[in-house]
């Protein structure tokens, strides 16, 4: 009977640690997931608040690992966005690179070769021009301007008598110009052309004759006379200079033997595109020629207006001057990165 009695009082005390350990197990696990979901929403709001106010000072947490969470997505998102900007900058300028647009140009007008004399290396030399492994011709750019409108004044035959006052009047309307010289007058007006290229005007070859029968022989003739001039004109400036405009324009003259002697000697051969006839318009009628043309031209193009050292030029030469000026135009000299002005040749 005490047996009994006592093996049911043991059973009653187990149903009872049973019991009270299976409510404790399950208010544990209630409590556990009430802590997962509170820290839970918390690292949330956190990271919400982090990011849309990224210059407050983190907080600190119980969890030391939910704080460098939280820092770590920060911290890589900035990243992430940084690393965006970068490429996009970078592909914006590759798209803008002077090389690819040059390369553009070139494929629309598919411009003739002009070869340019490099100066030589010495050995052990190293080249840092990046672009010295791009053709000569993509380089060039293209005479004129989006946000500027450019002529270049050019005057021929010279210089003369009348050249000091030309140059007077380009200083006094700060102006540059190009001079396309003969040889006799260089050395005849030394000194004057030591001015042009003192006052930053830009200064070429016309040759020694201006004789159709003379220089148009041949091809060795037309480089003979060329080469001569620009030599008197380095040793009398100092400048070396390839720019040259050939007597009477490029055509019919400039018969394809004459063009490829032309490059071959690195002549940077320029033309027109607004001819004045002040040669023969000697009573200031060019001034309305050269405004007809400028009128008729299309866009916002550079140009090119041929000119001649004349005294009958000179004497209206200032009201050309004020005309280009109230125009908007920024009047200035030839450099021999240009792409050259040059009249269409037919081989026929």
């Amino acid at each position: 009977m005490n047996q009994s009695s006592e093996y049911n009082k043991l059973k009653l005390i187990a149903k009872l640690i049973s019991g009270t350990l299976f409510v404790f197990l399950v208010i544990l696990l209630f409590y556990n997931s009430k802590i997962s979901k509170s820290d839970t929403a918390f690292a949330k709001k956190f990271t919400t608040a982090t990011i849309s106010t990224p210059n407050q000072n983190l907080r600190t947490y119980n969890d030391v690992s939910q704080n460098l969470f939280i820092h770590n997505y920060v911290f890589n998102e900035k990243l992430r966005n940084e690393k965006i900007k970068q490429e996009e900058f970078l592909k914006e300028i590759i798209e803008e690179s002077p090389i690819k647009i040059a390369i553009k140009q070139s494929k629309k007008n598919e411009p003739g070769k002009i070869k340019n004399k490099q100066p030589s290396k010495g050995k052990g030399e190293k080249n840092t021009n990046p672009l010295v492994d791009v053709p000569k011709q993509l380089r060039l750019k293209e005479p004129n301007s989006k946000n500027q409108k450019v002529v270049y004044l050019t005057f021929d035959d010279g210089p003369s008598a009348s050249s000091a006052q030309t140059l007077a009047l380009l200083k006094k309307y700060h102006a540059k110009a190009t001079f396309f010289m003969l040889e006799p007058n260089i050395k005849r007006y030394s000194s004057t052309v030591k001015q042009m290229v003192k006052d930053g005007n830009s200064v070429g070859s016309h040759g020694v004759t201006h004789d159709i029968h003379k220089i148009y022989r041949s091809p060795d003739s037309f480089v003979k006379e060329m080469t001569q001039t620009l030599k008197t004109l380095k040793s009398i400036t100092g400048e070396k200079t390839q720019l040259i405009r050939v007597p009477y324009g490029s055509v019919p003259y400039m018969k394809p033997a004459f063009r490829k002697a032309s490059d071959l000697e690195g002549f940077i051969m320029w033309d027109w595109d607004i001819d004045s006839d002040d040669w023969e318009l000697t009573h200031g009628e060019y001034i309305q020629k050269i405004k007809t043309q400028v009128e008729n031209s299309s866009g916002n193009r550079s140009l090119v207006v041929l000119m001649h050292e004349k005294t009958t030029t000179v004497n209206y030469l200032e009201q050309v001057l004020k005309y280009f000026q109230q125009k908007g135009y920024k009047m200035e000299a030839i450099s021999s990165n240009l792409k050259p002005v040059q009249f269409k040749y037919r081989k026929n």
